[in-house]
């Protein structure tokens, strides 16, 4: 892979199996994956000789909503709340104006 050229460099990752998408810029590579292929596919680009700094699971959300900024306002107090308790690890929303 040609890693000084970064639209060849997005392309090429395309064809790794288990890749959805990619997202490449001067600060790095973002890849969608499957939840069962980011294993997989992380081992594919290592293999590479790519360096992965982090691989995490995100979810996606398959429709967003756009809420008024009364509504925004209320829902980002309600997350600051939940993240407060030790058993909060991630919080994740489909609100697409936040």
């Amino acid at each position: 892979l040609d890693k000084n050229n970064l639209e060849d460099f997005e392309l090429a990752l395309y064809d790794l199996e288990g890749v959805l998408d990619v997202n490449a810029d001067e600060h790095g590579v973002e890849i969608t994956t499957e939840y069962s292929s980011l294993n997989s596919v992380r081992k594919a680009i290592e293999e590479k000789e790519i360096k992965v700094s982090d691989a995490e699971l995100v979810k996606i959300s398959s429709s967003e909503v756009e809420l008024t900024d009364a509504e925004v306002e209320r829902v980002e107090e309600f997350i600051e709340k939940i993240e407060d308790y030790d058993d909060v690890q991630k919080v994740w929303t489909n609100v697409s104006n936040m």
